[in-house]
């Protein structure tokens, strides 16, 4: 089924198990998406397949997320920005948004 992913499904995969990650500057960097219940074998043919299909360069974390480096941030956000609603643009944002709360 993975050969069916497209833009589309790349961003909902993103929005529903994916984040976004930051230098200690606050700079988006690269993003992650969860992929801990696949095996090693599966995450490498994910890697594979998004580096063949939409020319994302990735790897393969420690705690078995799959990392999208920073290489490949602008076609990342290419590709799926245009699928991301109002309510989860967060996720894409270029900054850490600060949330104030209430103790």
């Amino acid at each position: 089924m993975l050969y069916k992913l497209d833009a589309l499904g790349l961003s909902i995969w993103y929005m529903d198990d994916g984040s976004p990650s930051y230098t200690s500057y606050g700079s988006l960097c690269g993003f992650s998406l969860a992929t801990m219940c696949f095996s090693d074998q599966e995450l490498d043919l994910i890697q594979y397949f998004l580096k063949e299909k939409f020319n994302l360069n990735t790897t393969k974390r420690k705690d078995r997320c799959i990392y999208i480096k920073a290489c490949s941030r602008d076609i990342f956000l290419n590709l799926i920005s245009k699928y991301i609603p109002e309510c989860m643009k967060y996720k894409i944002s270029n900054k850490i948004i600060e949330k104030k709360c209430r103790l």
